[in-house]
């Protein structure tokens, strides 16, 4: 039996008497008991988890040393019920109210609670739950979480499978997915009802079960890519603080005339492009390894046959032509094929394929024809260019004044086919490297070390260096080692500098 509003007292322990949580005063009168109702000093508290421990009487309806009692939470002595004084009048335990810790816990326990989420005075189907006493089901007293804010739990929502069942049970929740406001199976778990396909005995059918391992597997494979996803964001994050990229453009600017405005010659217009990485960057020691590359951005063009017709020129400006090498710069075409070099404008983008896509065959002689010699060193007269038997090689130190018929070995040169031969490496040869490594110790003083690669100028050389910094002012030395008789070979440059 239990003890019902409105009854005097049930005996639950047949004991022939009222015991704690059986009597209450209903002093208002409404059927029920109401905190803080009581009769003499037992305090009737509806949440108790259990009655006070039962005794022999002897009698005086109070315990008394050596009566006969259940030992209930086996501490070896009689204990009432948990108690509690309800200073706030509010019917249930508050925190900081005194009360009797029976179960030795160290805090206040009462029955399994539940959130009344609907008002209903009640537990309702749905409404989430802890499940205190470990039975796989909503226990009076348990909660739940109301995902969806309708007050109530709503079947379809992402449940946590508290009881093992592999399938969705009142109270557990689920993630609402595709937003639709309900359970859908793509949500992870089975929602129980009757469309679930079982066997006989009520267990899940085969599709069910591999239906619930894919769902998982997905859910699986959503996190990984989660934290692959977060993991690679870090590494980029780590590695742009650690690279530092840049790039300058210098001497831009007209060309330069000295006393001929007609020989004037450009400026070394140049693009540098580096990279520097930190590999060590700590608060007193700074370790950098540094590279960069130049290219100069002038278009320079030597005596070139820019129409495949075997002379250099022919024609003036306005396109009045002889036929004659040398007779004009340009050819019939309107080129300029005499040697010069682009305007700034234009040298920024055609400087990157000067040496290996514009132009035609050089004239390496600057007798204005191209080749007329044959590899014995005869010339091929009568024969045209470009008509078979006419030889490829021009003749160093020949001009039109100092014509001969046949050229030393030692002078031949090719010429015809030399546009050609030339390839993307004719313009990278040019590039200008420099690799360099740079350590500071604390923002005081620094050592370098670096190498300076220039394939087409002949140049390789080591290079080293310090700096000092104190109080704004700043001293750099460099010195270039190299072969004895470069003529870059023990150079030292001293830089001063002054932050203000």
């Amino acid at each position: 039996g239990k003890w019902d509003g409105g009854d005097s007292f049930e005996d639950l322990n047949n004991n022939g008497k009222r015991n704690y949580k059986e009597p209450y005063t209903d002093q208002n009168d409404n059927k029920r008991y109401d905190a803080p109702e009581k009769i003499g000093d037992s305090k009737f508290n509806l949440r108790a988890v259990k009655l006070s421990e039962s005794f022999t009487d002897s009698p005086n309806e109070r315990y008394d040393m050596g009566e006969e009692y259940e030992d209930i939470n086996g501490d070896g002595e009689w204990t009432s019920v948990e108690e509690y004084d309800d200073l706030n009048g509010d019917g249930k335990w508050t925190s900081g109210e005194e009360y009797d810790d029976l179960n030795g816990d160290g805090k206040w326990t009462s029955a399994e609670e539940y959130d009344d989420l609907n008002g209903d005075g009640k537990w309702t189907s749905g409404e989430e739950f802890d499940d205190l006493n470990g039975d796989g089901k909503w226990t009076s007293g348990e909660e739940y979480d109301d995902l969806n804010g309708d007050g109530k739990w709503t079947s379809g929502e992402e449940f946590d499978d508290l009881n093992g069942d592999g399938k969705w049970t009142p109270g557990e929740e689920y993630e609402d997915l595709n937003g639709d406001g309900e359970w859908t199976p793509s949500e992870g778990g089975e929602k129980q009802n009757t469309n679930v396909a079982s066997d006989q005995s009520g267990a899940d059918s085969l599709v069910v079960i591999m239906k619930r391992i894919l769902f998982n597997n997905m859910d699986i494979e959503s996190i990984r890519k989660d934290i692959i996803a977060e993991v690679e964001s870090e590494e980029i994050h780590d590695k742009a603080e650690k690279f530092n990229f840049g790039f300058t453009i210098s001497n831009i600017g007209p060309k330069v005339a000295f006393i001929d405005p007609a020989q004037a010659d450009p400026q070394p217009t140049n693009l540098a492009i580096g990279v520097k990485y930190k590999v060590i960057d700590s608060e007193f020691n700074k370790l950098s390894l540094i590279y960069d590359v130049n290219k100069l951005l002038v278009a320079s063009y030597p005596d070139m046959d820019w129409n495949g017709d075997g002379i250099i020129g022919g024609c003036d400006d306005d396109g009045h032509c002889t036929n004659i090498p040398r007779s004009g710069d340009y050819n019939k075409d309107g080129d300029q094929e005499k040697a010069h070099t682009d305007p700034v404008y234009l040298a920024i983008f055609t400087s990157w394929v000067d040496d290996w896509l514009l132009g035609g065959d050089t004239d390496f002689t600057g007798n204005g024809e191209i080749g007329g010699f044959d590899s014995n060193g005869f010339q091929t007269d009568p024969i045209f260019f470009g008509e078979q038997g006419y030889g490829k090689y021009g003749c160093k130190g020949q001009s039109d004044e100092n014509a001969v018929n046949q050229c030393d070995a030692n002078n031949l040169v090719l010429e015809v086919g030399t546009g050609d031969d030339r390839t993307i490496n004719n313009e990278l040869e040019k590039l200008v490297h420099n690799f360099g490594m740079e350590y500071w110790y604390s923002k005081y003083f620094a050592l370098r070390a670096g190498y300076y690669f220039d394939q087409s100028g002949k140049i390789s050389n080591p290079t080293f260096g310090v700096g000092l910094r104190f109080s704004g002012y700043g001293f750099d030395f460099g010195y270039t080692s190299g072969e004895p008789g470069h003529p870059l070979t023990n150079t030292m440059r001293f830089s001063l500098n002054w932050e203000f």
